[in-house]
């Protein structure tokens, strides 16, 4: 179909009850198979021909959303071997297991989730898009296979942006609960508010003249701002309400970067003003000697530092207003914090290094440098290592998903052989709201003639 002069294809289909037959699993298998057609559709797999002859899928970029009843759930029912992730976990496709920013979700789910076979369930009640469990006999306990998500709107993840979503499962004081109460459908309405975008996703190959560095400006190191020395420079963002660069190290600085030629030049670079830090008493930010990396604004005017660490060595991601005082802290998980044996959590000036928001500013991406502690070595001349990106929901502060992101091996062996050289994941840019993130590495040696830097384009 046609939106906007755009065509964006729709991939319906009703996959086999995956039930309703013998211990050989045939009907599992069939649904598992068919949607299985639609991950190799979206990849233009060469065994697929239409009446026409005319073999493979999609072509590389399009625009799609694929929707049904595809009788699957990724973690409860009778599917076979996970078949809907074939669907959530593909690359090209917006989808999700446990990502609330992406998956469509209703209050009458979750409120009907607690009863029979359903306590039993390990997926998000609140996702769940039927009720094939009503007992009539006995109403407060559902019966097998019970409330399950098997209806999708999943849209691609190159050309259109998911806003919102929901699932039409009022809960019971809602005045329209009557419509999906026994004897209606036992499937409920899912749908997903989507725009047409241009932010595809590139990989470095596509990477042209346009994107090429636009110059650089030298700030001397013996510029005094109110008292304080400039630099340490750890982490930059932009402030479109007035025009200006905020910047973080040990103070927070703002300045103006003049681009208006296209280019950074000498002299572009005017820094306007320093503001400390402080705790929400006043007192200085020092006072729990964090170790500001990655800085990144909010619509609504707050501002997000991230710390390698803090007096407890913990890694930290600290909110700010603009005045500099701090309003509170995001929550991190228990596996980042170092413990007392030294078995897990963040290295020493390992933590969260980085730190950038999606465009529409609904996201926030933070990642370590290395990897932690349980997750296994650093790098070194011959091996790589794992580092994790950990993506937030500006909206609730809450961390919704994970992902392991391979930092490259040390570039160059140090001089002397045993002396200092690491390589970490440094900063991160997103530049679009699908999780396409750019990332820069470094790779330092002691001795070394050259530091080495790295960009790659992540998808995740």
């Amino acid at each position: 179909m046609s939106v906007d002069g755009e065509v964006v294809h729709v991939l319906a289909a009703h996959p086999t009850p995956p039930v309703f037959d013998g211990d050989e699993d045939r009907n599992g298998k069939r649904n598992h198979d068919e949607i299985r057609f639609w991950s190799d559709y979206v990849d233009g797999a060469d065994y697929i021909y239409d009446d026409a002859g005319v073999t493979g899928g999609l072509e590389d970029g399009a625009r799609f959303v694929i929707l049904g009843d595809y009788n699957a759930d990724p973690f409860d029912g009778d599917s076979f071997d996970g078949a809907i992730n074939q669907l959530l976990d593909h690359a090209l496709i917006q989808g999700s297991a446990t990502d609330d920013a992406i998956t469509p979700d209703g209050p009458g789910g979750a409120e009907q989730a607690g009863s029979g076979v359903n306590a039993d369930h390990i997926g998000d009640p609140s996702f769940d898009t039927g009720d094939f469990g009503f007992n009539s006999a006995d109403p407060a306990n559902d019966v097998a296979p019970g409330n399950l998500r098997v209806d999708y709107v999943l849209p691609s993840a190159a050309g259109l942006a998911y806003f919102d979503g929901g699932v039409f499962w009022p809960d019971s004081g809602d005045a329209d609960f009557a419509l999906t109460s026994f004897p209606t459908s036992d499937h409920r309405l899912v749908y997903a508010d989507l725009k047409i975008t241009d932010q595809d996703r590139r990989s470095v190959d596509e990477l042209d003249a346009d994107d090429a560095m636009l110059g650089d400006d030298v700030i001397p190191d013996d510029v005094l701002i109110a008292g304080t020395r400039l630099g340490g420079l750890s982490g930059i963002t932009y402030n479109p309400l007035t025009g200006t660069y905020i910047a973080v190290s040990d103070d927070r600085d703002a300045g103006d970067i003049d681009l208006s030629d296209g280019a950074l030049d000498a002299g572009d670079v005017t820094v306007l003003g320093t503001t400390a830090l402080t705790l929400a008493d006043g007192t200085t930010l020092d006072a729990i000697t964090p170790d500001p990396e990655g800085i990144a604004l909010a619509p609504n005017g707050t501002l997000y530092i991230s710390s390698e660490r803090d007096s407890d060595g913990n890694p930290a991601i600290y909110t700010f207003g603009l005045d500099g005082v701090q309003i509170g802290a995001l929550p991190v998980a228990d596996k980042f914090l170092p413990d007392a044996g030294g078995t897990q959590g963040v290295r020493n000036n390992l933590g969260f290094e980085s730190l950038t928001i999606s465009p529409d500013q609904t996201m926030l991406w933070t990642a370590t440098e290395s990897a932690l502690v349980q997750d296994g070595d650093t790098s070194d001349l011959e091996n790589g290592a794992a580092a994790r990106i950990v993506k937030y929901d500006v909206a609730t502060g809450a961390a919704v998903a994970e992902y392991i992101y391979e930092v490259d091996p040390i570039a160059t062996a140090p001089t002397p052989a045993d002396g200092f050289a690491d390589s970490g994941l440094v900063e991160l840019l997103a530049i679009d709201n699908q999780g396409t993130l750019l990332a820069l590495e470094r790779s330092f040696s002691v001795g070394a003639e050259d530091r080495g830097y790295t960009g790659k384009l992540y998808l995740v």
